[in-house]
């Protein structure tokens, strides 16, 4: 049985002008280093509320307008810098595009996996989708489709946490958002190639160690035949705590580490030896850390390892990234005085998988698992 979803027509949001009174903003703002590499990048994520709250359209509606004028990068849009690169945030506040919509079914008779991603988004746009889809059964989902440039996935987390507690009449957010930070490395850390070592002894390895090392050898053993092709994988992390970022940054602050070896390698070899891999990778990240703080200064000789975009392009197929979204505070966003029951992402990103943590409150059989794949 086909069910019926109508939708409002697309409506810009712009910041609030009763905050934007109290509110000091400027023109015009620096990507950081971390930032632009993200601008072509698109990211998306939906949070499933099945208890219902008065109005959530409306609701949410009132609380981005107000969470807009704390983070009103989020309402501008991105511009070319010097040379024709995207290297500023035009802070405009031309808004973001709200959509409320409603549909004929339940939460539970939804096929939430095929959740449309929104907009198409188009370079210049930042957080440019915003629905809000209202069930029968009074649950709803909420979305926010933006361009990675402005923030990974922990900041957003603050955003959409930001959104829920001004639209329940706090007078402001409980984390004071911000976009410079000058303690950050004056430079992105580089993205060494690690190659495939012998592996000795042993230690406890993590959840995420552990779930990415049975994910790239089955995934290898299922797509790549000859035991001697390269098998990639490009580990996404999160390094806000390693660079002593500030609380209320909403930037970026996540790096990547590419792993190579031969698929025969990851297929036949011990498990052990490719956790050992992966943690040895998560290693270099914190060392080559250290080597750019203070403007990049210091050894630079995993620049000769960098991995070029031909070679991330000629073993597209063969490359598997990972990025954990396990305690990014995703699914501590209240709306409310409601928080999700499931919490799901997507990246335009060939080939990616996000580890995604089980929400305790999920109840329904078919959503109680804690990976959801995205590749």
């Amino acid at each position: 049985m086909s069910s019926v979803v109508r939708k409002s027509l697309p409506q810009l949001i712009r910041p609030s002008s009763e905050e934007l009174e109290m509110k000091t903003t400027t023109s015009s703002i620096d990507l950081s280093s971390f930032d632009k590499g993200f601008s072509a990048m698109p990211a998306t994520c939906f949070l499933v509320f099945e208890h219902p709250i008065d109005e959530p359209a409306e609701t949410i509606r009132r609380g981005l307008s107000r969470a807009l004028a704390y983070y009103h990068p989020i309402a501008g849009r991105l511009a070319p810098g010097a040379g024709g690169g995207q290297a500023r945030v035009e802070c405009n506040g031309e808004g973001v595009v709200f959509v409320d919509a409603s549909a004929d079914c339940a939460l539970k008779e939804a096929k939430l996996f095929g959740l449309s991603s929104g907009a198409t988004m188009l370079p210049d746009d930042l957080a440019v989708y915003y629905p809000v889809t209202v069930f029968s059964c009074g649950g709803f989902v909420a979305g926010v489709t933006w361009n990675h440039a402005i923030a990974d996935g922990a900041r957003m987390a603050q955003f959409l946490q930001a959104v829920g507690e001004l639209a329940c009449g706090l007078p402001a957010p409980s984390v004071v958002p911000t976009w410079c930070d000058s303690s950050l490395p004056a430079l992105p850390p580089h993205q060494s190639r690690v190659p495939w070592p012998h592996a000795n002894g042993g230690q406890p390895c993590t959840v995420f160690e552990a779930v990415t090392a049975v994910l790239w050898q089955c995934r290898t053993r299922v797509v790549i035949s000859d035991p001697e092709a390269p098998s990639l994988l490009f580990i996404v992390a999160n390094v806000r705590k390693h660079v002593g970022a500030k609380d209320g940054y909403y930037g970026n602050c996540v790096t990547g580490q590419l792993v190579v070896a031969t698929s025969g390698s990851v297929v036949n070899g011990p498990i052990l030896d490719i956790v050992k891999m992966i943690r040895h990778a998560k290693e270099q990240i914190t060392k080559q850390l250290k080597r750019n703080d203070g403007g990049g200064g210091g050894d630079d000789k995993p620049q000769a390892s960098k991995p070029q975009p031909e070679d991330m392009l000629r073993y597209n197929y063969n490359l598997l990234s990972v990025s954990s979204m396990r305690n990014i505070g995703l699914d501590e966003v209240e709306v409310g005085g409601r928080k999700p029951v499931r919490v799901m992402c997507r990246a335009r990103v060939p080939h990616m998988t996000a580890i995604l943590r089980g929400v305790p409150a999920m109840e329904r059989e078919e959503w109680a698992q804690h990976g959801h794949p995205l590749c």
